[in-house]
């Protein structure tokens, strides 16, 4: 049996149903950002949600948006730097989940 609808095999209307919980827009592709890390030129792609997340958490700790990427790369390990920018935000806001109001 074929899949119905388009890629994937969703249901055309289940597709169009598809929405970003942070903005309710469709999910939007990666954006491309360059800044410095310790003096060092480099870029990361985020899509739209962990940019708009990322400002969020950097503005509530009073720092600039660059200095929190750059706590986050003395942390990440081997992973690359935009997946590891991913996984530091889902880990802030599960660990504000579990203890609300801190």
């Amino acid at each position: 049996m074929a899949p119905v609808g388009g890629p994937g095999g969703w249901p055309r209307a289940r597709q169009k149903r598809v929405r970003n919980d942070l903005s309710g827009s469709p999910m939007s592709r990666p954006v491309k950002r360059s800044f410095k890390i310790d003096g060092h030129p480099t870029s990361i792609s985020l899509e739209q949600p962990f940019w708009d997340a990322l400002k969020d958490v950097a503005a509530s700790e009073n720092e600039p948006v660059s200095r929190l990427i750059s706590r986050i790369d003395a942390e990440r390990g081997s992973s690359g730097l935009s997946s590891a920018v991913r996984v530091w935000l889902l880990a802030h806001y599960r660990a504000g989940a579990r203890h609300p109001g801190d």
